[in-house]
């Protein structure tokens, strides 16, 4: 049987702010699963290039203090189930589901109805029961938002099946697993793909593939800051936080993000897709940082938890490419040729490369031609993009 658990988002990349989102794309998705278009542990990528954010706060372990979060779920009203030959009594407790104990070990607080994800089209929300759940043996199904310190931080969906009771020890290894695979699938392909609505082209999302996101407040205070964003805070890397205070080192480019943060919510503004270039010291390239609303609501007063999430690409971050050994054994490269190919996908110029491994330009130079003559590729680029693919397998 089926379990599957699909990360949702913290910023709103443009899309209507509700308690939990359900875009067409993640719809579109798991019809496809349900139809055998695709196979049901692929769906957690094909979700992943749309909901980035939130998946990789989930997977990256940040919900730890069980203690201090909140469970919302969402139900399907009864004529839903009613239509698909099933009752209320068909879903089973929430409190005593082991699915939600192994990802949050918390109780469960509120719920809400499906019409408030599906704006009120029961039809859809039927239709999206009936093909993707009912038809598979699932009765029940529940969207769950974790909630920290009142903000709605990441989220994501559990699905049990009919013939099942209380999972088992294998059951929650299976779902273990789910979360393994997310993990997986967020450490290279959210950092190319959260870029995709706010950098111009696939060559910019894979210089940006290291992506920082934090959640500040009107006066840019942090709020929540993921592993990445405190890498790069602790390393001075254009950014600091005195005092928790978030800034940016270039004067011009931290002005644009006030002016920014102060549109965020202005009536019939319209978020900005063009990253701000914040220039850095030491030659080294600009960071890309995208601004957007903060989707996540205070379960107290309904109020924002955070005024903005900024997401934060370091073209030079190093951070989950694949190894020297690993490209030996995949292309057959001398280990020289991949200790430079390697450093492809990177915005990095001959003598960059050159300095960050201790070897002449020209040696750069060599290999970087001996590495498109191999992998028939006819530009850096294209050898950045092979080098990236290697990393996702």
């Amino acid at each position: 049987m089926i379990r599957a658990l699909i990360a949702l988002t913290v910023p709103d990349f443009g899309f209507p702010e509700t308690a939990i989102l359900i875009h067409d794309a993640l719809i579109s998705a798991i019809y496809a699963g349900a139809a055998g278009e695709t196979d049901w542990a692929e769906i957690p990528n094909a979700v992943c290039d749309v909901f980035g954010a939130g998946a990789m706060l989930f997977a990256d372990g940040y919900v730890t203090d069980k203690s201090s979060y909140r469970i919302a779920q969402f139900n399907y009203g009864e004529d839903v189930l009613a239509d698909c030959g099933l009752t209320v009594a068909d879903n089973f407790d929430p409190n005593l589901n082991p699915c939600f104990r192994a990802c949050t070990r918390a109780r469960l607080n509120e719920s809400f109805e499906g019409g408030e994800i599906f704006h009120g089209e029961t039809e859809r929300q039927r239709d999206f029961f009936e093909h993707c759940f009912v038809r598979r043996g699932i009765a029940s199904t529940r969207v769950f938002t974790v909630m920290r310190e009142g903000g709605a931080v990441a989220g994501g969906f559990i699905a049990r099946p009919t013939a099942a009771g209380p999972m088992d020890a294998a059951d929650v290894a299976r779902f273990d697993g789910m979360l393994s695979h997310l993990r997986r699938a967020t450490d290279m392909r959210l950092r190319l793909e959260i870029g995709r609505a706010a950098l111009s082209s696939l060559a910019e999302i894979i210089d940006h593939r290291a992506t920082a996101v934090l959640l500040v407040d009107r006066n840019l205070r942090i709020v929540f800051r993921n592993a990445v964003a405190e890498t790069m805070l602790a390393g001075r890397s254009g950014v600091s936080a005195f005092g928790r205070t978030f800034r940016l080192a270039d004067p011009a480019a931290h002005a644009l993000l006030l002016a920014r943060l102060g549109d965020l919510y202005a009536d019939g503004a319209v978020p900005t897709e063009t990253p701000i270039r914040a220039k850095r010291q030491d030659g080294l390239p600009p960071l890309a940082v995208s601004v957007y609303r903060a989707t996540g609501m205070s379960a107290a007063t309904g109020a924002h938890a955070a005024h903005a999430c900024i997401v934060i690409g370091d073209p030079c971050d190093e951070g989950g490419l694949p190894t020297a050994e690993r490209l030996q054994a995949a292309l057959g490269l001398t280990r020289a040729e991949a200790n430079v190919l390697r450093l492809t996908p990177l915005a990095l110029s001959r003598r960059q490369m050159a300095d960050r491994l201790g070897v002449a330009e020209s040696t750069v130079k060599t290999h970087l031609a001996r590495g498109r003559e191999k992998l028939g590729a006819r530009s850096t680029a294209a050898l950045g993009q092979i080098m990236t693919r290697v990393g996702l397998r």
